[in-house]
């Protein structure tokens, strides 16, 4: 009679630990092949993937009427970005010049040496960098180095009266 005890404890026990092996390694083999996934029907129904949130390329940044002729603005404005699964709402700047009524552009305040933000001097009239002294002309040309190439261009445009700015782009050396 203690041995039947004995041989039913024991079976017992080894059932326990098998169910736990198999609720642990069960989830881990469905992860690790995905085919596995696609036929596993045991969680539900299965769900499409999230679409990713498309990030607008042109995003509103001033009021043309509020920017200087021919003297750098700095202008912050606010773009969303996916990374992933997630949106970021970031807070970006960029230098805006208007050299006359009718033309606009727009510069990163991004040195193209190590990515410090350069500022405008007027007493000089050009953008510094403070780190290591590059120094940019008012249309973003390399002027003394250690800097690469010119600052990098935002794509700019004029719609009812506000700036637009598009995503910025490499300048042509």
């Amino acid at each position: 009679m203690g041995s039947d005890r004995r041989n039913f404890l024991v079976a017992a026990i080894s059932g326990m630990g098998a169910l736990i092996t198999a609720a642990l390694t069960l989830p881990a083999v469905v992860y690790l092949f995905p085919s596995l996934r696609k036929q596993a029907k045991w969680g539900g129904a299965q769900t499409a993937p999230r679409p990713r949130p498309a990030a607008s390329d042109w995003v509103d940044a001033a009021a043309i009427a509020s920017l200087p002729l021919g003297k750098p603005q700095e202008v912050v404005f606010r773009r969303r970005r996916a990374d992933g699964w997630k949106v970021i709402d970031q807070k970006l700047s960029a230098w805006v010049v208007r050299p006359s009524e009718e033309e606009v552009y727009a510069l990163s305040p991004a040195c193209t040496h190590l990515g410090c933000a350069v500022s405008w001097s007027s007493e000089r009239s050009h953008f510094l960098c403070p780190c290591h002294t590059s120094a940019f002309a008012i249309d973003g040309r390399v002027l003394s180095g250690p800097a690469p190439r010119a600052l990098d261009r935002l794509p700019a445009r004029v719609v009812n009266g506000r700036l637009q700015l598009g995503v910025a782009q490499p300048a042509e050396s």
